[in-house]
């Protein structure tokens, strides 16, 4: 609804989670994921950081989907939310080997 029927900007910014790409890769909602995706949500936005948290919380599904949709893998987050750098960082960080 908010994104066909308000044409809500898919790469609006908040304070929790940067953007809405980063919340769905958060929760691993891949039927999110993919509808933002799909609106147009950049996979590489300075706000979100959600190739890094997919990483760090285990989400390997998620990971692959916004590594098909180019996610620079070399991305790296200072935001104070996600202090862990990059994704391979958080995957370190997390012990997801599964992710390295």
């Amino acid at each position: 609804m908010l994104l066909e029927e308000f044409k809500v900007d898919p790469n609006a910014t908040g304070p929790e989670y940067g953007n809405a790409l980063t919340a769905a890769a958060y929760d691993a909602n891949m039927e999110i994921l993919q509808l933002l995706l799909a609106a147009g949500a950049d996979v590489n936005s300075p706000n979100g950081w959600a190739l890094q948290i997919a990483a760090a919380e285990g989400h390997y599904g998620v990971v692959e989907e916004l590594l098909k949709h180019n996610a620079d893998v070399n991305a790296c987050t200072t935001n104070e939310n996600f202090p862990a750098g990059t994704a391979l960082q958080g995957a370190c960080e997390a012990s997801r080997t599964e992710i390295v």
